[in-house]
Formats: structure tokens, sequence, C-alpha cells
């Protein structure tokens, strides 16, 4: 009796969503501890998490200046609709600092997590499949990637989150023969439209290819099948109706600030081929073959390919014993739509992959995308490759603690690393340098700054001084960066420096010879010859505020009131 009972908890809904629960709330202690340690007291690390820190705490002081509506219409943004007002949005309720911003990726991230929880256990029936596709996701490198990840704030974690619940929701939704969960997908991907609009695409594309698959099955499919299809046809078409009706309006609203982000910077002008340089693309093989190679090793990793390569083939491996070794019970239930939904989760592997390798410009973050129906393929070549049995129970019983033990590890492990004392000196130097700067300018009451440094690095941009001055002091400085600076990546003529050095109020400078990764952009290559006679103008014309000594380069800060 007591053993039944001990089986019947086990099969609990109640007793896995608990431990779920459980296990996110130490997730996010984990999460918090590193964060305070290690991230929240410094500038913040890569060029786009700067500006979306910039930005949101902005529109959080817009909204308390001139309330909520007036934010709803100051920001027209290429790439969102949402994000500085949904995160301005977390600022009112839970106050403005870097631990609430990223606290925003752990929301998403922890809801990323109960979706594949839900649908995997709705679709395949067994709790350690359910385990299996969590360790997965928590052994795949994409949380931890350097920028993009679970500690940058940006728009591609949130992205990589929603579009793989949209991915949930539509596996759960038995490819749109549910009208609840159709309808719950389409929420979800206007959402995910809005806060990134380029996703349209990836969303399009696959409710497209979707629909010209049903339009194929139609013709080999019998009258039984044809009448589900009928359902599905009707559900996707629903689906395709609200995504259209949710999120045109803010599209068209967008629409100049979308082609002059996506079409003049990524095709018409030379900018993608300087970003295409820096990531080892040079020619045709080298494109194709980039966001494959990106997201398996940046992505995936070694860890969660062995984990894949194992499982498979000892499912495979135990599926022969079963059929011609072991007498054991009847087969395990058959995919519904087990072929068709292999080839839908592909279109949500291979379109996006094939939408982002047009575009030249390349950037190892956005691979991320693809990782949640990489899961899914995983997890349903397990399940469909198998019989039912004792052996295959313990088979799903052993994979499922070993990959969730790994993907603990993982997380714990990259929760607990520490950085050495010279780089958090380092880092120290780089915020007494904005936090000087600040403070000189507030103390003689100018706010409208005009920014310029001598090399594009992602500690020496505007950005890093509104954010760590806002963090520190709760006033909001709004520098603006000149064309001598991180605003252009193009080489730079010696009238044209000089010109755009008088316009400054800020200039700071490097001392000494240049990194070695300095030189990836024209811009610094042109400054690095030319910066000499810029420091003699700045000597005469500006005020030496100070000078900084980090990561092996003494830095100088200009400042001039005028």
């Amino acid at each position: 009796m007591i053993n039944k009972r001990w089986v019947a908890g086990l099969d609990s809904a109640i007793f896995w969503y608990g431990c779920i629960f459980a296990f996110i709330f130490f997730e996010y202690l984990l999460f918090a501890s590193y964060a305070l340690h290690e991230v929240t007291n410094y500038y913040p690390r890569s060029f786009d998490q700067a500006e979306y820190l910039s930005q949101s705490y902005a529109a959080y002081q817009n909204i308390l200046q001139n309330g909520f509506l007036a934010e709803l219409k100051s920001h027209i943004s290429p790439v969102s609709s949402i994000f500085y007002t949904q995160a301005a949005t977390f600022f009112l309720i839970f106050g403005p600092s870097r631990l609430m911003a990223l606290s925003i990726n752990f929301i998403y991230f922890a809801l990323l997590q109960l979706a594949l929880v839900k649908s995997v256990k709705d679709v395949t029936g067994s709790w350690f499949l359910t385990v299996f596709a969590l360790g997965l996701l928590l052994s795949v490198n994409t949380t931890f990637f350097w920028a993009g990840g679970l500690l940058d704030f940006r728009i591609d974690f949130m992205a990589f989150c929603l579009f793989g619940i949209f991915i949930c929701c539509c596996v759960r939704s038995n490819l749109f023969l549910d009208r609840k969960w159709s309808i719950i997908a389409a929420v979800v991907s206007v959402y995910l439209i809005l806060l990134r609009h380029i996703t349209v695409c990836y969303i399009l594309s696959i409710l497209l290819a979707t629909f010209l698959m049903f339009i194929l099955l139609a013709y080999i499919y019998k009258n039984e099948e044809k009448f589900l299809l009928k359902n599905r046809f009707k559900n996707i078409i629903l689906l395709t109706g609200i995504v259209a009706a949710g999120v045109l309006p803010f599209l068209w609203m967008s629409r100049k600030a979308i082609y002059n982000y996506y079409i003049v910077n990524h095709v018409i002008n030379n900018e993608k081929y300087i970003r295409a340089f820096q990531e080892g693309v040079v020619d045709f093989f080298s494109n194709i073959k980039y966001y494959p190679a990106s997201i398996l090793e940046n992505h995936i990793g070694k860890g969660a390919v062995i984990i894949v390569l194992i499982s498979i083939s000892f499912a495979l491996c135990l599926r022969y014993l079963q059929k011609f070794v072991i007498k054991c019970g009847p087969e395990i239930k058959k995919c519904s739509l087990t072929c068709p939904l292999f080839i839908f989760l592909l279109s949500c592997i291979f379109l996006p992959i094939s939408i982002l390798t047009i575009d030249l410009s390349k950037s190892p973050i956005v691979g991320n995308i693809v990782i949640v129906p990489f899961i899914w393929l995983v997890v349903l070549c397990i399940y469909c490759i198998n019989k039912k049995g004792r052996f295959f129970n313990f088979f799903l019983f052993t994979i499922a603690i070993l990959t969730f033990a790994f993907g603990t590890y993982s997380y714990v492990k990259f929760m607990h690393k520490r950085s050495d004392r010279a780089q958090l000196e380092n880092l120290t130097k780089i915020t007494r340098m904005y936090l000087d700067v600040g403070s000189y300018f507030v103390a003689h009451n100018k706010n409208n700054l005009v920014y310029s440094s001598d090399q594009i690095v992602d500690y020496l941009i505007p950005q890093d001084l509104t954010v760590l001055y806002y963090e520190n002091y709760g006033v909001l400085l709004n520098p603006v960066g000149s064309m001598l600076g991180v605003n252009n990546l193009y080489e730079i003529s010696e009238d044209n420096a000089m010109a755009e050095l008088h316009k400054s109020n800020i200039f700071i400078v490097n001392l000494d010879s240049y990194p070695t990764y300095a030189t990836d952009y024209p811009f610094n290559i042109s400054m690095n010859k030319i910066r000499y006679d810029l420091i003699d103008v700045s000597n005469q014309d500006m005020q030496v505020l100070g000078e900084y000594t980090f990561n092996d380069h003494k830095f100088r800060v200009y400042v001039k009131l005028e």
C-alpha cells in the first residue's frame, strides 16, 4: 500500500509542479546573488545593453513627469514597440534598478520553463520526458552566453523565451487543432512581434509554410483526417488574423524607423560588411555556415550535444532490443501528426536561420531563437522511437535524471563564478570615472551633454554615463554621442574629428597604444593616427577632469561646460 501511494505521488501534477516552482525560486536566488555581486554595481557591458538600460530609465522618468500616454507616444523604435514601456512599468511597480531590469529577463525565462513543462507533459504524458526537456533547456549555452544571455538586459533573451513559448503553444495545440491553444499562440506571437519587430518575418514565414503543408496534406489524407485539417485551416487563419490585427498598427507607426534601421543599415549602406568582417564572414560559404556553426557552439554547446547524441543513440538501441530480444507491452501511442509536427519544428529552425543568413550583418547572439524548436525535436525523437515497457521507463528515468543534473550543475556553476580582483578593480575604476564626470556636470547644472571618445569600446559610450549616474544618484543625465565615437563606425578625417571635438563637452582619450581588438572598426584605425593632435587641441580648449588607469591603459577625461 505504501509503495502504491508513493508511486501515485510521483505521478501527481501537484508534486511535480511544486518541485518545479521550488526549483525556479532556487534559480532566482542564485541569479540575484550573481547579479548583485558581478553585474549591478558596474558599467553595463556590451553596447546594446547600455542603450536599452538608459532608454528604459528615461522612459520611467518620462512616465513620472508626463504620464503613461506621453511615454507610449514618445518611443518610436525600429526594433520594438513595447520594450521600454514594459521596463518602465516594472520600474513603477518595483523601483528602477539594474537588478529589476535583469529580473525581467528571469521572469521570461521562468515562463519559458513552465510553458515547456506544461506542453511536453501534455503531449507526451511523461513526467520523465518533461524533466529531460527542462534539463536540456538548462544545459544549453544560450542562458549563459556573454551577450544576449540571462544577465544581459536586451531584447534578444526575451525574444528567445517568447519564441520558445510560442513554439510550445503551437505544439500543445496539436498543430492548430485546438482552438484555445491556437489563440494563446496568437497572443504570444503578437507580444513577441511588438517586443521585437524582426520576429514578424519568422512568425509569418512559419505560418505560411505550415499553411502550405496543410494544403499538401489535404490531397494525401483520407476523409476523417481531412475533417481535422479543416479545423486546422480555420485556426491557423484565425491565428494569422489576430497577429495582423495586433501588430500592423504598431509596425505602421514605426515604419520610417524600421526602414532606416533595417533597410538602410542592413541593406543599403556598408555597415553590414563591417559587421560581417568582424565575425569572419568574407565569402558565400562562410556566410552560409556562420549561423549553424554559431548556434552549435554558442547556443547549444558541447555538453548539450553530447547529451542529445547519447540519448537518441540509446533510444535507438533500446528500440532494437525491444523489437528483437525483449517481449514487452503494447506500443506507446504514436504522436498525432508525427511527420507534419517534425516538419513544423524543422521550419521553426530552418526559416529563421535562412532569414538571418540573408542579412549580411552578422551577430553571434540572434541564433538563440531556434533553441526551443531544437529541444522539441529531440524530445519528440525519443518519444516516437521507443515502445512502452519497463526498460523504456527506466531509460527515460535515467536520461531525465542525468540531463537535469547536468543542467542544474551548469546553472549553479555559472552563477557561482566570481571575477578575479584585477577585473573587479578595472570595473570599479570605470564606474568611478563616470561618477566623477556626472558629478562635475551636475555641480555645474548642465544636463544636456555631447560625448566623444577616441575609440569604439563598450566602456567608452555615453549610455554608460547615463546608466551609472542614474543608478547611483537617481539623476538622469542626457549625454548624446557625437560622430567622434560610438555613433560612427567609419573612417573619420582630421578636419571632421576636430569639428566634432569643438562641439563636445566630454572627450575621453586613451593615452597609451590601442588594444588589438580596437582595430576592428575603420573609425578606430583612423583615430589612432590623429588622436595626439586631438589631445593637443583638447589641452588648449578643455579642462582635464582626471586620468584613470584600467584595462592596462591610461585614459584622460577632458570636460567643457560651453
